[in-house]
């Protein structure tokens, strides 16, 4: 409460000398000075002059009051966080038009917080209280078609439409802010007017050039932006573009829907930077016209197209000077300046990151942060792809694991410290952690558990972290000490069919669980911790199917034939023995030579439950498979088996590169013998060499008199 009445004193202080209101300042400097000096009074400038063009949009698709007062307060955050990316040298108002009115159909499209028809007319058009419930409804449809059809023109001509009629600028100061003779403005209108004339015409509405002037501008005059609402705005994206929302200045509908907007826009971003890689990998090979299928025909009569220079490439110089001209008492020299080196992208970045530790003016070194900040993004630096088995899952018994893969990939060109997500207890303030999105084929978001892995109540290790080199990716799901796959028990009701399924990987970069230390980081664990990336990064959904499960009958036969067709044989296997209908020993024991790690490992673990002769051996044989998983299985599986050869094969396994193998193996030991020796499964291989060497030494000596406790 207190910074927010301090935010209002330094608005109104601002307003006094002439800050607030910039009126005179273009966008693009209002943005700059938001950007780089986080002026509070440049952005209510941009909200008061932008404020009815927006709100007027959102009233106009979502026809509620309130529903487009959070619909605007959202815009409103989205150009908060982005204004340091966005193009200061082009006008605000197409951005600004088009985000608000894709964010209401966004908006429109969930159902937030709709009214009745008649109470929306009551709120939204007082003026129009006397009409009858057809024309107001006629009007109404109307409003909503200028729109549809006004944003599928193209920027051209959409741009002089919205500057003349919906913010009612003059022919003079619009073709100034588009950068156009007076003289053409006048012709561009002309043209544009015409042009959705005849769009409107073709959904059957014929309206004269008169009459469509006459709709816009009563289109564009019925929205009134309230000073409530601009100042909970602009204190709400103020601190928004932080990082976080100030409670109770914006509804958590307008938050949803900002977020929803800024990883829709970095999707569409994403994906227009693989079409351009895509382009230019064609031309690379062969040249872009080379093929005649590549370009469109050149009709008779016409010259063909000529290419565009290709862009120069970014030198030290030009980055040098392009940095020192960031200092320059020229908006447009820092504006030209900034451009460059977003352009130049990771090919200026070790230089703003050497330049931000020499002395510069505070207002130099913000505008560096803030291109810095542009440019490392932790979603241009990190990826996070989930895999999935392309088998069907089989739930039917309850039991479903589905062996998951959850990748992290450095896609910087330089290393990068990530965190895994550890084993042990569940705690959601975990840090670093990971949860899930679980839809059906409808659509519709399956009820779960938030976040389902997380770290244990231990301190972290220098091991917990991972250090990828460029282009490098780790499993984090099946390294060392993590989960391996996902229990289908963290998703309830799930019934058979298709689903969609997304990870989210969030680190904070803190080590903290709710902002508590979590026991004491050694020194080479709190170094890795400073050099983590901290992002909250979501993967690209993946399909896979749920099915049924077979008869008992079926399951066996798989097993014995080794059949994959239907089920995969580690499914088929753990359904076997939830159900308690073990397989033959011979088709287990055949399975563990399986290529199929997972097969291999529910086999191993399967061995536990049988009393045939030669388990022993079958277990030895698992337990020095190639995958630690299959080990751990095969060991843990030696319990209350007494036949020297497992102890021996057990010692050998203390020297296993897994811990959980190492912790399983000497559990074993001391349950058999009685003995430890002074061993840990948590000390480093070299320093257990001691201890390792003392069993052997003792086996040896007491292997044949030795009898099982």
């Amino acid at each position: 409460m207190v910074n927010h009445r301090l935010a209002n004193v330094m608005r109104h202080l601002g307003r006094l000398v002439g800050r607030a209101d910039g009126a005179e300042l273009p966008d693009g400097q209002l943005l700059e000075r938001f950007a780089v000096q986080h002026d509070h009074a440049a952005f209510e400038a941009l909200v008061r002059r932008h404020g009815r063009l927006v709100l007027g949009v959102c009233q106009r698709v979502l026809q509620d009051l309130h529903a487009a007062e959070d619909a605007f307060q959202a815009v409103f955050l989205v150009l908060a966080r982005k204004a340091s990316s966005l193009d200061r040298s082009r006008p605000l108002t197409s951005w600004l038009y088009t985000v608000a009115y894709r964010l209401a159909l966004r908006a429109r499209s969930a159902g937030v917080r709709q009214r009745q028809c008649q109470e929306q007319a009551q709120i939204m058009h007082p003026d129009l209280s006397t009409t009858q419930p057809a024309d107001e409804a006629a009007t109404r449809e109307l409003r909503q078609l200028l729109d549809e059809e006004l944003n599928r023109l193209p920027e051209k001509y959409r741009m002089p439409l919205v500057l003349c009629y919906l913010e009612e600028k003059s022919h003079e100061e619009a073709a100034r802010e588009l950068g156009l003779p007076r003289g053409s403005i006048a012709k561009r209108l002309a043209g544009a007017q015409e042009r959705l004339r005849q769009r409107l015409v073709g959904r059957g509405l014929a309206l004269s050039g008169g009459s469509l002037v006459a709709k816009m501008t009563e289109t564009g005059s019925a929205a009134v932006v309230s000073p409530g609402l601009i100042d909970s705005t602009v204190t709400a994206a103020v601190s928004f573009a932080a990082g976080s929302v100030a409670s109770g200045l914006a509804s958590l509908s307008a938050t949803a829907l900002a977020e929803g907007v800024m990883k829709t826009m970095f999707v569409a971003k994403l994906k227009a930077v693989v079409a351009v890689g895509v382009a230019l990998g064609i031309a690379v090979g062969g040249g872009l016209f080379a093929y005649s299928g590549m370009a469109d025909p050149v009709k008779v009569g016409e010259q063909p197209p000529v290419a565009a220079p290709k862009p120069e490439r970014p030198t030290a110089e030009k980055i040098a000077a392009a940095i020192q001209n960031l200092e320059s008492n020229r908006f447009e020299d820092r504006q030209v300046a900034a451009d460059y080196l977003v352009a130049a992208d990771l090919a200026a970045l070790p230089a703003l990151r050497a330049a931000l530790k020499e002395r510069h003016p505070l207002e130099t070194t913000r505008r560096i942060e803030s291109i810095i900040k542009s440019i490392s993004r932790p979603e241009r630096m990190l990826k996070v792809e989930v895999e999935l088995p392309t088998a069907p899952v089989m739930l039917g018994v309850g039991q479903g694991r589905i062996a998951a893969k959850l990748w992290l990939k450095n896609t910087w060109d330089e290393p990068i410290v990530v965190c895994q997500p550890l084993d042990g207890s569940i705690h959601k303030e975990r840090d670093p952690k990971y949860g899930f999105t679980l839809l059906d084929d409808k659509g519709k978001e399956v009820p779960k558990a938030a976040w389902a892995g997380c770290g244990n109540v231990n301190p972290l290790r220098a091991e917990d972290f991972i250090r990828l080199k460029p282009g490098e990716k780790v499993d984090v799901f099946n390294r060392e000490g993590s989960f391996g796959s996902l229990d289908a028990g963290y998703f309830k009701d799930l019934r058979p069919g298709t689903y969609t399924l997304s990870v989210r990987y969030r680190m904070a970069g803190t080590g903290k669980p709710g902002g508590a230390p979590l026991g004491n980081p050694g020194a080479g664990a709190q170094q890795m911790l400073n050099e983590a990336l901290a992002c909250d990064l979501v993967s690209e959904p993946v399909k896979f199917r749920v099915i049924d499960a077979p008869s008992t009958e079926q399951l066996q036969t798989m097993v014995d034939r080794q059949d994959e067709s239907e089920v995969k044989l580690a499914d088929a296997i753990n359904a076997l023995v939830g159900r308690k209908q073990l397989p033959s020993f011979a088709s287990v024991c055949k399975v563990l030579r399986h290529k199929d790690p997972r097969a291999r490992e529910a086999a191993a673990s399967a061995l536990r439950l049988y009393t045939d002769a030669g388990k022993a051996e079958a277990l030895i044989l698992a337990s020095r498979d190639e995958n630690e998983l299959v080990r751990g299985a095969a060991v843990s599986g030696m319990q209350g088996v007494k036949e020297k050869a497992v102890v021996t094969a057990l010692i050998d396994r203390l020297g296993d590169s897994d811990f959980q193998v190492r912790y399983a193996t000497i559990t074993r030991l001391k349950e058999l013998t009685g003995q430890s020796f002074g061993y840990s499964h948590l000390t480093p291989l070299q320093q257990s060499e001691p201890a390792i060497q003392k069993w052997k030494t003792w086996w040896m000596d007491n292997k044949e008199a030795f009898k099982f406790r």
